[in-house]
């Protein structure tokens, strides 16, 4: 994020020549992977693979370029993969808001803390101080079978993000 913010204070030309920031997104439809390169704000379709991927140890390198080989991959999940809870919370809970949201995870979902992976997000400081969070959990049953067709792909990600209800990443 440190890395963002300062980049966003560069011209758009030297932003692009200096900041690696690209990305290769996976998302699962039924029976085919597809695939994007997401550079900034900028998402194009690569190519679309059917699955079950082999179990190599990384079965997308020989379809990449090489440069493309060491993009960070993330894993795009469908709005319904997990829950999403909206939380208000005290204002002294932003400093360490990932510890306060695994607190509330088995006050506020089915789930158990050790049986999930989570994370939050801050929507809204509200005049009061207090802060609008949404705390996202994913059971890891569900996540372990999203990527089971990934074959040795899915060993491979940097991390998992959750589309909301329009498609776009939390």
């Amino acid at each position: 994020w440190w890395g963002r913010s300062l980049a966003a204070w560069l011209p758009a030309r030297m932003r692009h020549a200096l900041c690696d920031d690209h990305r290769l997104l996976l998302q699962l439809d039924g029976d085919v992977l597809r695939l994007w390169r997401q550079h900034g704000d900028d998402v194009s379709a690569l190519a679309e693979l059917p699955v079950p991927l082999p179990a190599d140890p990384d079965p997308l390198a020989r379809l990449l370029r090489e440069d493309a080989r060491d993009w960070a991959r993330w894993l795009r999940l469908p709005a319904g993969a997990g829950l999403r809870r909206r939380l208000v919370l005290p204002a002294a809970a932003r400093e360490r808001l990932r510890d306060v949201l695994a607190f509330e995870i088995e006050r506020q979902t089915p789930f158990v803390q050790a049986d999930v992976l989570h994370d939050g997000r801050i929507l809204q400081v509200r005049e009061d101080g207090q802060l609008l969070v949404e705390l996202v959990v994913l059971p890891r049953r569900r996540l372990d079978a999203l990527l089971a067709p990934l074959g040795g792909a899915g060993g491979m990600l940097a991390g998992v993000d959750m589309l909301d209800e329009a498609g776009m990443p939390l």
